[in-house]
């Protein structure tokens, strides 16, 4: 899950997706959504490199 609030993160946690990840353009900020994310990116354009070198390498949560 991708998001910028904790509505959107809390929703990739309760689906059990493998991450959740805050962008922080949005309107969330690290405090408020440090609870509810994996990773953070300062720029949604950063995800493609997240997910070839963090994402895949990790297991389902479960």
């Amino acid at each position: 899950m991708v998001g910028d609030t904790i509505a959107d993160l809390k929703m990739g946690r309760v689906a059990g997706l493998r991450a959740s990840v805050a962008v922080l353009t949005g309107v969330g900020n690290r405090d408020t959504l440090k609870e509810y994310s994996d990773y953070f990116l300062d720029n949604v354009s950063e995800l493609p490199l997240l997910i070839a070198t963090k994402i895949n390498q990790n297991t389902k949560r479960g």
